[in-house]
């Protein structure tokens, strides 16, 4: 994460499943997140305590975060988009 030069990275595919990491700093790791959904085409909707909902014409999806330590959030959502 440190040496990239990205705001929040793909770390892993898993199953029917993608994982992205970012730093938290104040806040920011949320907003990386909902751009990088946006430039996918997805727009934010609402939060849902520690899930985001995104929507489009396709419908809604669900992103889910877990703080990875005190520095990085974690977030888990579905392969493919």
């Amino acid at each position: 994460m440190n040496k990239s030069n990205g705001n929040i990275v793909k770390i892993t595919e898993e199953d029917s499943y993608q994982w992205y990491v970012s730093e938290m700093k104040q806040g920011r790791a949320y907003e990386n997140l909902k751009r990088l959904m946006e430039d996918k085409g997805w727009f934010f909707k609402e939060q849902l305590g520690s899930g985001f909902v995104f929507q489009n014409e396709q419908g809604e999806i669900m992103v889910s975060s877990e703080m990875w330590t005190r520095k990085y959030v974690i977030f888990h959502f579905p392969k493919g988009i």
